[in-house]
């Protein structure tokens, strides 16, 4: 995960990408990310932000009674001068107010330096308005005001980026505003789509509403009348703390996210394969980022088309929502039937993002985000495909009837034959496990016997992969073109059966709005794109067999107790190594302790026994238990006088005879 923020790093992040690493770009440089072929990149729209400042300094100087075709006397200070960031922000100031924006470069690193140079240059207070371009010069700056007589009523002043000290001097008049973008969300964003990346292989789509594909972590105007709260002032600089047992101490009181509830209601019925790795991805999320899911998936019986299947879903929204109390939702939108228990859930303050079908609508009711692909574009841009490798007359198959997404795409198939003058046959509604009536009715529409050379088919979904393989067989002329993507799809694009499929990315459609709901309810911060783009990405060669696996198990994560487990077990099999070690050392010095000890007392008892020989007396030959008695006894009561053969002994002589075997000496003693 890179900032970049000059074409020299963007030649490291080129070299790196090509060398197959990938790079997730975050804050500065996403056009740059955009050449070197990033991933990802979580960026403000550094130009929209200068610009949307430039107009504000424009309102507020037309508030002070300017002329509106007035031009006004602006400066941009800039302290991070090079940094492409900070040239946009100048870029877009000028497009707001004028290129005769004057700019001036300051040195950050050098206090003092940068007090002067202000100060300088704010003497007389000529400036109509000033931006900055980060916050760093702030001080400097109010105390050049101070002390020129310099007032925001006046000299209206503005910069980039939040903290406790700008939110402050919003509050004591000091400045007029600043463009937030979100920085903690650039980071913890960044770092969630750098993992999924490595751990998934997967990454969103170039978002359109950018021309560099960013996704937008800004900009936000923040001015006294949209302060946060003194609390989430001082979270928001304590990075918004999350309790665990490693948390640091903190100002602002660490989130407990297992008490936070996510939410989901979508029409994905158990029996429709293309769900089965979104709703293993929701659990993955709520995993990974601590929090309660409550996502039950609806039985098989509910036919994803019918009405029963949508009221019971909106029956369901309205529960999560005004029963269970969950913090986020997120929700498909198949048709209209959903939308007025949605609103119940906006009504209470409950951020909603919409998921795979109802992007539209999802907009229009006023929705924080919809994730998926767009899906007129997929089938636009499989009916292009098609085309190019032959197709003369199209025909697309539709197995969820009433759902807006599966429509779209055979509208975009349509477009794209439209646009080529070739005969578009039409939308065919087919089942979604029942091989022999899904061909049947594909026939009946193209009603065509014998070679079907030049006909296109588009197998709209995952579901329809298997049967299509049917069809293939059937009439092998046929071109097939699968939306979603799936193993029996790859096999067949490897066999030849099938021009390529279309990936949206369900696992980023599960994955993702359990991760930007989680942001929303505990940090009330997410990106400004209405959209997030899974998709459509057209591949013509299928994955390796272990990308494959990975994908069909749903790239399973260890779960933390495994992992604990695990690492328990290493260190427990690594302490019992160690302990044998320690403990054979124990032993063996031990041992040599307890011979050498051995080795003393036995070396004192013969001392002893030389001792009575050197004085006359005649000693039998000691026993092994007087030996081993004198290992715990002093030596001269192992061996003790006996007064019968030594009666002229001196008192407390201990020194003993065995019984007949004085020596003559002793004897004429």
């Amino acid at each position: 995960m890179v900032t970049i923020p000059n074409a020299e790093v963007s030649g490291a992040v080129k070299e790196t990408v090509n060398s197959g690493f990938p790079v997730v770009g975050i804050n500065s440089g996403a056009m740059f990310g955009k050449d070197a072929g990033t991933t990802d990149f979580v960026a403000p729209d550094d130009v929209k932000g200068g610009k949307l400042a430039g107009e504000t300094l424009l309102s507020l100087a037309r508030g002070r009674g300017e002329n509106e075709n007035a031009t006004i006397n602006a400066l941009y200070i800039d302290g991070d001068s090079g940094n492409q960031a900070s040239v946009d922000r100048l870029t877009g100031l000028r497009q707001a107010i004028g290129e005769d924006v004057e700019s001036l470069s300051v040195d950050e690193a050098d206090p003092s330096a940068m007090e002067a140079t202000i100060s300088d240059k704010l003497s007389g207070c000529p400036y109509d308005a000033i931006l900055l371009s980060d916050p760093h010069p702030l001080p400097a700056v109010i105390a050049a005001y101070e002390k020129h007589g310099c007032t925001i009523e006046k000299n209206s002043l503005g910069t980039f980026e939040t903290s406790e000290q700008v939110y402050d001097a919003i509050g004591n008049d000091q400045l007029d505003f600043t463009i937030d973008n979100q920085q903690y969300l650039q980071g913890a964003l960044g770092t969630i789509l750098t993992a999924v990346v490595v751990t998934t292989g997967k990454s969103l789509a170039p978002s359109g509403i950018d021309i560099n594909g960013a996704y937008l972590a800004g900009p936000k105007l923040v001015t006294k009348f949209d302060l946060p709260t003194d609390t989430v002032k001082v979270c928001e600089a304590e990075a918004f703390p999350v309790c665990s047992d490693n948390v640091k101490s903190s100002r602002c009181a660490c989130t407990d996210r297992i008490k936070v509830k996510i939410g989901g209601v979508t029409h994905g019925v158990v029996t429709d394969r293309f769900w089965d790795p979104i709703y293993a991805a929701t659990e993955q999320a709520a995993l990974d980022m601590n929090v309660e899911l409550l996502n039950e998936r609806f039985d098989a019986g509910d036919d994803q088309g019918s009405d029963v299947l949508h009221t019971r879903m909106a029956n369901r929204i309205e529960y999560l929502c005004t029963r269970e109390d969950v913090d986020g939702l997120f929700v498909s939108i198949p048709n209209d039937t959903v939308l007025p228990a949605i609103q119940k859930c906006l009504d209470l303050d409950i951020p909603v993002m919409s998921i795979n079908a109802g992007g539209d609508k999802s907009q229009e009711i006023g929705l924080k985000h919809h994730i998926g692909q767009v899906d007129y574009n997929a089938g636009k841009g499989a009916g292009e495909y098609m085309i190019k490798s032959g197709m003369k007359k199209g025909v697309c198959a539709n197995h969820a009837k009433g759902v807006q997404a599966v429509e779209d795409r055979c509208s975009g198939f349509a477009f794209a034959l439209a646009e080529a003058n070739i005969p578009y046959l039409g939308q065919v509604y087919v089942p979604d496990d029942n091989n022999d009536i899904y061909t049947e009715k594909v026939e009946n529409l193209v009603d065509e016997e014998g070679d079907w050379s030049g006909i296109g088919h588009l197998a709209n979904g995952k579901e329809q992969h298997i049967p299509s393989m049917t069809l293939k067989q059937r009439h092998k002329e046929v071109l097939i073109g699968g939306i979603d993507l799936s193993a029996e799809l790859f096999d067949a694009i490897d066999a030849g059966n099938a021009l390529f499929g279309v990936g949206q990315e369900p696992y980023l459609q599960g994955y993702m709005p359990v991760v930007l709901l989680t942001y929303a309810a505990t940090t009330g911060q997410h990106v400004t794109n209405h959209v997030i783009e899974s998709g459509p990405v057209l591949i013509e060669n299928s994955p390796s067999e272990d990308q494959q696996v990975c994908a069909e198990i749903v790239f399973e994560a260890c779960k933390l107790e495994d992992v604990a487990s695990a690492e328990s077990s290493s260190q427990a099999e690594s302490f019992n190594k160690t302990g044998l070690i320690v403990g054979i050392c124990i032993l063996a010095v031990g041992l040599l302790l307890i011979s050498g000890f051995f080795m003393y007392r036995i070396n004192a008892l013969n001392k002893h026994i030389v001792r009575l020989e050197a004085q006359g007396y005649s000693v039998e030959k000691v026993s092994m238990s007087q030996r081993m008695l004198s290992l715990v006894k002093p030596v001269d009561q192992v061996i003790p006088l006996d007064d019968t053969y030594c009666e002229d002994a001196k008192p407390g002589q201990e020194h003993a005879l065995s019984h007949g075997d004085k020596k003559e000496g002793a004897d004429n003693a």
